[in-house]
């Protein structure tokens, strides 16, 4: 989660994908995304302090799923909305 957000933090700096410098990610994309996965990462620490119940491990497979789906290039340029329902939802 923590190079997650690392990513996304490089994102926003350099405005293209780390992994494909010719795919331009606009600003304000890399702004949500990066502010969704920082608050994920912030709550994910208070995963090791109890254990997870089921809505828990929904959330967090939600989340972990919507990462993989961001990374297809083609969805990336679009409102990350499958991050954002992951984000919210843990």
């Amino acid at each position: 989660m923590l190079a997650t957000t690392l990513g996304g933090l490089l994102e926003l700096e350099q405005g293209h994908a780390i992994n494909n410098p010719s795919v331009v990610i606009p600003r304000w994309v890399a702004l949500v995304q990066l502010v969704v996965i920082g608050a994920v990462t912030a709550l994910s620490f208070s995963f090791k302090k109890r254990p997870l119940n089921i809505v828990d491990r929904i959330a967090l497979l939600a989340f972990a799923a919507s990462i993989f789906v961001g990374g297809n290039e083609a969805t990336r340029q679009e409102l990350p909305l499958g991050l954002i329902v992951g984000g919210v939802a843990c």
